[in-house]
């Protein structure tokens, strides 16, 4: 019996160890996500050579593209999907190089979403964590398949040149705030180098 009590203090210490929990102070009237809480174990990317860091769900698979053309960088992370029904929630950090502002790649993204991507933006406005300001927004565009994609991005800018879209992204039947509420807090664990 003291064998079975050990074993599980031990498990407790260990589930107790690995998780974090990430929350943030982000207040939207559309996500209404009430301080959401991120209770379950974490991974941290760092790119050294493109200047963040960014936690995301431990299991879940990382995709980098390094694109030299562009001159930019993306890693996406997402679960592995084994049922094409269930909701698909994503994480996406960009990094690329331009000497425009911030608010002027926001109001042209903006604008594209309406006009190439028949979207709808539903909630826009400015956000601070971190020492990072961002602009942020939330929209839906069609996808395949009769889905929708739920997104919200933060957009933030380093220096003169350094451009950072970090975006939280759900593709469903119908709009899935709640997936992008649950990962929202991950926004805290964005840091610029």
């Amino acid at each position: 019996m003291k064998k079975l009590y050990f074993l599980i203090f031990n498990i407790f210490l260990i589930s107790c160890q690995e998780k974090e929990k990430l929350s943030t102070e982000f207040s939207s009237e559309v996500l209404n996500c009430n301080n959401q809480l991120i209770n379950e174990p974490l991974e941290l990317f760092v790119s050294n050579k493109h200047g963040f860091t960014i936690k995301f769900p431990k299991g879940w698979k990382k995709t980098e593209d390094d694109n030299k053309t562009n001159n930019s960088f993306s890693v996406m992370f997402h679960p592995i999907i084994t049922d094409e029904i269930q909701p698909i929630p994503m994480v996406q950090a960009i990094k690329w190089h331009d000497s425009k502002t911030s608010t002027e790649y926001f109001n042209l993204d903006r604008q594209k979403i309406k006009k190439k991507y028949k979207g709808k933006i539903l909630e826009f406005g400015e956000f601070e964590t971190n020492q990072n300001k961002y602009n942020w927004m939330i929209f839906v565009t069609p996808s395949l398949n009769k889905q929708k994609t739920t997104q919200l991005s933060f957009y933030t800018k380093k220096g003169d040149m350094e451009h950072y879209l970090i975006t939280f992204l759900c593709t469903y039947k119908k709009q899935m705030f709640d997936e992008i509420c649950k990962k929202l807090p991950l926004i805290e664990s964005f840091k610029l180098k």
